[in-house]
């Protein structure tokens, strides 16, 4: 299903735009590139973009757009052996745990910094999200359209008529 970007709307601080709450899996910095190269864009299209990511995508965020545009939260994240492989087992265990233990409240938390019922007054039109769980979750609850960028997504929406091996 497509999702409608809300029009216009004046924001507290008086600029014209969309308000964009943007997630990012803070797990390496590839997802955090391709954010910082898109949200410039929707900058430069007059919308307010605010992050929400943790670990390895806060330095290079607020080195480019400063520490009043990201709000820190948990992503998953990968667990590595001694000689830096991915553990796949306690990975996976890690995630399980993120999942079904610390999301749920980390939703309703989150739920209150897009809708402006936090101390930021930061009040989303829209959420996108590359490759982080939890905005999944925000948008079914308070019903706030969602972009999923990711090349997950590609998978299932890209016609490949049976092309893929």
């Amino acid at each position: 299903m497509m999702a409608r970007i809300p029009k216009t709307t004046e924001t507290k601080d008086n600029k014209s735009g969309v308000n964009i709450a943007y997630s990012i899996a803070g797990e390496g910095r590839g997802h955090t590139i391709r954010a910082i190269a898109m949200a410039k864009r929707l900058m430069e299209a007059g919308h307010n973009v605010k992050f929400f990511t943790s670990r390895d995508s806060l330095e290079l965020l607020i080195e480019q757009f400063g520490e009043s545009a990201i709000v820190e939260m948990m992503t998953p994240d990968l667990v590595l052996n001694k000689d830096g492989s991915v553990s796949a087992l306690f990975s996976f265990l890690k995630t399980f745990k993120f999942l079904y233990f610390t999301m749920p409240f980390q939703v309703r938390h989150v739920i209150k910094q897009v809708t402006g019922e936090d101390e930021r007054g930061f009040k989303a039109d829209v959420l996108l999200t590359d490759f982080e769980p939890t905005f999944t979750h925000v948008a079914r609850h308070t019903g706030l359209p969602l972009i999923s960028f990711d090349s997950q997504r590609f998978m299932l929406d890209a016609k490949l008529n049976g092309k893929l091996r």
